[in-house]
């Protein structure tokens, strides 16, 4: 053989060595990063998979027709996927799926697809992709998928179904999805033997969000037991002890705001200057507020907030609700509703009060006093319609006031199924007043005499 064949062989060996050199050390980055994830060392595991992909992307780049390509995407996408980069790891995935019928590769991109899916929150996507690894012949990947499946089924509220999965899976993961599927098919006693099994170690990965909500609608004050359990286990970090604590005051508001209150003030003390700590903050004061009556009930709160406005306590939510406080103050004015417009203030006022405050009741008085106080006023049939949609219980004495009242109205004429230009001229000169005081929304629609509302949270420009 002459030198020149000679020498051309050797480079073809030397690429060859390069090439499954390549391969060879990306496929033992990736053996190393997967065992070093099984013994829980995640930081490890994850500067591993980056290394992998560096090694399989030489490969991809290098020798894009090879045979071991299809396996070099699905490494390179899982550390995109281990990196949060799922917009580069997604498409990586879906093409070495297509390129291959290889089991393993096809799990591993499978993997780093579902994963993917599932940040990005795409649970349908995330659920076929899963669906592909409930039958591998890996067990590892087998009880991740079947955990995750399982989940994605628990999220859907298909409880027996999701229960199924995750009593096969051997995923750690699994016991507090399962505890979650217990309590939302009602089976408590079990699911509350899970809790207590999740609350040894603890658990800080269990959905513990979830499972208090699930087992809230169940039996709230047992929920509101456990949550003082969880708030009190200092083994949990502090910003979820406070999170459950913020979720149980939300919950308790509905019926008992007391003790909602109280779950407010908890969360606030451990959380300190947290920004669980100022949601709290900012959930109390919009609770103290929904139970304002009067707008004379309003000025000692009004203090309050503006206490709360300054320093490292501030929060734009507060500020907000401030302002709107402030703007329902200064319409329900006596003079200011004696002005000429003064039934478009109270209308304003009564919708900032209502979706700004959320104080129904407070709402209820001004719409109250518009009716009473501008009789004549075209909005005053909107305003019976408003106070209906407010007071169920009362909602067919004001629909008979409506049409006792108000029988040639624009508004009462609309719910009729009709569509006069009146109604329109109405409805955009609300509009355009409402603009006036920055409170500027989307034009109300034609058709649409009880619609919500014709205002937004004073000064609220960052939504």
């Amino acid at each position: 053989m002459s030198r020149r064949s000679l020498t051309a062989c050797a480079l073809l060996l030397l690429v060859g060595c390069t090439y499954y050199n390549g391969m060879y050390n990306a496929r033992r980055l990736a053996s190393d990063a997967t065992k070093a994830d099984q013994k829980g060392r995640t930081f490890e595991a994850n500067r591993l998979w980056g290394l992998a992909g560096i090694k399989a992307e030489s490969v991809i780049v290098q020798h894009p027709k090879s045979k071991y390509v299809p396996e070099a995407l699905a490494i390179r996408a899982t550390s995109f996927e281990r990196a949060n980069d799922c917009a580069a790891a997604v498409p990586l995935a879906q093409h070495a799926l297509t390129i291959t019928n290889d089991a393993k590769v096809l799990d591993r991109a499978s993997l780093a697809l579902g994963r993917c899916y599932d940040k990005l929150g795409d649970q349908g996507a995330a659920t076929a992709a899963f669906a592909r690894l409930l039958t591998s012949t890996q067990a590892t990947l087998r009880s991740e998928a079947l955990y995750r499946h399982g989940r994605a089924l628990r999220n859907d509220s298909r409880f027996d179904e999701a229960m199924v999965e995750l009593s096969q899976s051997k995923d750690p993961r699994a016991m507090g999805e399962r505890a979650a599927a217990l309590l939302g098919v009602g089976r408590i006693d079990q699911g509350l033997v899970v809790v207590d099994s999740l609350l040894v170690r603890p658990d800080s990965q269990a959905p513990w969000s979830d499972i208090l909500a699930l087992y809230a609608g169940a039996d709230p004050g047992g929920a509101s037991a456990l949550v003082s359990r969880l708030a009190d286990d200092k083994r949990f970090p502090i910003d979820n002890r406070v999170h459950w604590l913020l979720e149980d005051g939300q919950r308790l508001a509905v019926y008992a705001p007391g003790q909602a209150q109280e779950r407010f003030n908890q969360a606030i003390a451990l959380g300190g200057t947290s920004a669980g700590a100022r949601d709290a903050r900012a959930a109390s004061v919009r609770l103290q507020v929904a139970q304002v009556g009067t707008p004379a009930d309003l000025p000692p709160v009004i203090d309050h907030l503006a206490e709360l406005g300054e320093g490292a306590t501030a929060s734009p939510a507060i500020a907000r609700i401030l302002t709107a406080a402030r703007l329902v103050v200064a319409v329900a004015d006596s003079q200011s509703v004696a002005r000429p417009q003064g039934d478009m203030r109270l209308f304003v006022g009564a919708e900032v009060a209502r979706d700004s405050l959320q104080a129904i009741s407070l709402a209820g008085w001004l719409l109250t006093d518009l009716v009473t106080k501008w009789p004549a006023s075209p909005y005053a049939p909107k305003a019976l319609i408003s106070l209906a949609m407010l007071s169920p219980d009362s909602a067919e004495a004001y629909r008979g006031e409506l049409e006792n009242q108000y029988a040639d109205s624009p508004y009462l004429a609309v719910m009729r199924g009709a569509d006069p230009p009146a109604y329109q001229h109405l409805e955009d000169s609300l509009w355009v007043f409402a603009r006036s005081m920055r409170l500027t929304a989307p034009r109300p629609r034609p058709g649409r005499p009880g619609a919500r509302p014709t205002t937004r949270d004073p000064g609220d420009n960052d939504r």
